[in-house]
């Protein structure tokens, strides 16, 4: 049985769509104007040509695409190249063994002004029923990566949104980042954002290999928190790295929690500093309050941020209420009228469902493409001769005058240099491993430098 449908038939069922969709009212703009698709409207070509077709109507300039929905595919895993391990199994939500969503949306999208982005969630790895999971996957295969609780229980896949991986095992975090570079490498995206990128909540982070290396760290006995926001810190430090040095005009973001007290001292989520510190391109704050006036606290917030920040709404009913399209308007033009650069609405499924198609004019207005954040860096990793990371080596740019250490996962990062001459070296003890010069030119928007090294005996 075929899993798509001949291309005439695509073709008829887009217009019919559009002309239907066309009948619309309302007018505001924004700049940016972003739809995150869920893996069920994804699943076969024909809700994604319908997708496609309501994005187009509707002045839609970036489609936040499910490409990783709970440690699984959507995608085909080393599709072209195998150079990044990558066994995650293919996604139960997707019914035809053949069929490739997240290829089949860039090939029909390719002739439009539509950025593609792949939505990965990151640390959440179960859905909330396991019955449906591939014996391949994480929660079969390496259930000692799962969180604890403080009392030492195995995080349930029934709670909250399922079950969590703990950021605080270095061997997740080198195993994310290899399943990510996989599909940048494989797959022509504009962008990859980040979703989940925390812990589920307070009372998690102790899985016995995340506190033995918290017990090896130099943060006080009682800074457990700021311990565990520093896991997902750096997590997104070197995520960021390697996704820029794959390449650098890839757009770099995060969904992110839009409380910041609550993203902070709940999640340990400090997103802010993200921003700050230039480790994504853009914040994709989750304001879902069906209230103007919250949402317009949270706003105000943020605001010293704004320029970096895409105001994410919700557009979907919640207890048989309906939720008005004129309520979603109202926010579109209370973030433009605050100078936010624009919008994302969560999600697509909930407009459909919802019936707002109304929403057309509210999303016009002139756009222009993201663009990177501007920055050059420097990066690595340190081994030993066998290949184990090394922590707490130091490495400095130009003598001591800029100075870091590794993490545990051997990672050293320099960001923000200005253009110029930079002597790198590194070394353990009295032995130097690497000492080398790097003029960082003015004219690039993203340069980065990558060295892997290792010390031998």
């Amino acid at each position: 049985m075929l899993c798509r449908k001949s291309r005439k038939i695509r073709l008829l069922t887009l217009l019919l769509l559009t002309a239907l969709i066309m009948l619309s009212s309302q007018s505001i703009c924004a700049d940016i104007r972003a739809l995150w698709v869920t893996a069920w409207d994804l699943n076969t070509p024909e809700k994604i040509d319908k997708m496609i077709a309501f994005a187009l109507s509707h002045n839609i300039t970036q489609i936040f695409a499910h490409t990783r929905y709970r440690s699984d595919a959507l995608y085909i895993p080393n599709r072209f190249f195998d150079t990044y391990y990558n066994p995650e199994p293919r996604s139960y939500i997707l019914n035809c063994e053949v069929f490739d969503p997240l290829a089949y949306l860039i090939e029909n999208t390719i002739d439009t002004n539509l950025e593609i982005h792949a939505w990965v969630t990151v640390f959440v790895a179960t859905p909330r029923t396991i019955e449906n999971i591939a014996i391949e996957h994480l929660y079969k295969t390496r259930s000692e990566w799962f969180t604890k609780d403080f009392l030492g229980t195995k995080m349930s896949y029934n709670s909250y949104e399922g079950a969590y991986l703990d950021p605080g095992v270095p061997e997740i975090q080198d195993y994310l980042i290899t399943v990510f570079l996989d599909i940048v490498s494989n797959y022509q995206v504009q962008g990859i954002q980040l979703d989940y990128i925390r812990y589920p909540d307070s009372q998690f982070g102790y899985n016995p290999a995340a506190i033995e290396q918290y017990n090896q760290s130099d943060f006080e006995s009682n800074s457990f928190h700021k311990w565990k926001e520093e896991q997902i810190n750096r997590f997104v430090r070197r995520f960021y790295a390697e996704m820029k040095y794959h390449n650098p005009d890839l757009i770099v973001s995060a969904a992110v929690i839009s409380d910041l007290n609550k993203a902070k001292m709940r999640y340990s989520q400090n997103w802010t500093e993200w921003l700050e510190d230039g480790y994504i391109d853009y914040a994709y704050i989750m304001s879902y309050s069906t209230s103007d006036e919250v949402v317009n606290r949270e706003l105000l917030e943020v605001q010293k941020w704004k320029d970096r920040i895409i105001v994410g709404l919700r557009t979907w009913t919640e207890n048989g209420r309906p939720y008005s399209p004129n309520l979603i308007s109202s926010k579109i033009l209370l973030s433009k009228r605050l100078g936010f650069p624009g919008i994302a609405l969560f999600s697509y499924t909930g407009i459909r469902a919802n019936n707002n198609f109304v929403l057309n004019k509210a999303l016009e207005g002139n756009s222009s493409p993201a663009n990177s954040l501007s920055n050059n860096f420097i990066f690595g990793y340190i081994t030993d001769q066998n290949g184990k990371a090394l922590a707490k080596i130091p490495v400095s740019l130009n003598g001591n005058a800029i100075k870091t250490y590794t993490d545990e996962n051997g990672f050293f990062f320099f960001n923000q240099l200005k253009p110029g001459n930079y002597w790198l070296k590194t070394e353990k003890g009295i032995n130097v491993v690497f000492s080398s010069n790097i003029y960082i030119p003015s004219s690039p928007q993203v340069f980065p430098v990558k060295y892997n090294l290792s010390f031998t005996d």
